[in-house]
């Protein structure tokens, strides 16, 4: 039988609870310790644990993991995705406002 398991890392304070889930592989060291620092009210790098959301929230968006494709195009895919999601937003807030 074959072994079925999922990537990813999980960080765990300091009375052994679950203080983070990081999945997928997509991840870098310093990353996932600017997390673990975060949790544990240390001093931590700010732009890795931004760069560490950005991909687990394209991650989240495409239903999975984007370790396939290059986390920039990911990034890019989400940017337009919100973008559409204002245009459509504006517009509809127009339209209830002209209808005042």
């Amino acid at each position: 039988r074959g072994f079925v398991h999922a990537e990813g890392v999980v960080i765990v304070d300091r009375d052994g609870r679950l203080a983070d889930r990081i999945d997928g592989n997509d991840w870098t060291a310093q990353e996932v310790a600017a997390q673990a620092r975060a949790r544990a009210a240390l001093p931590s790098n700010p732009l890795a644990r931004a760069w560490l959301a950005l991909k687990q929230g394209v991650s989240a968006a495409c239903g999975g993991t984007v370790s396939g494709i290059p986390v920039w195009l990911a990034a890019l895919v989400l940017a337009a995705l919100l973008a559409a999601g204002a245009l459509v937003g504006r517009r509809l807030y127009r339209s209830l406002l002209a209808g005042r």
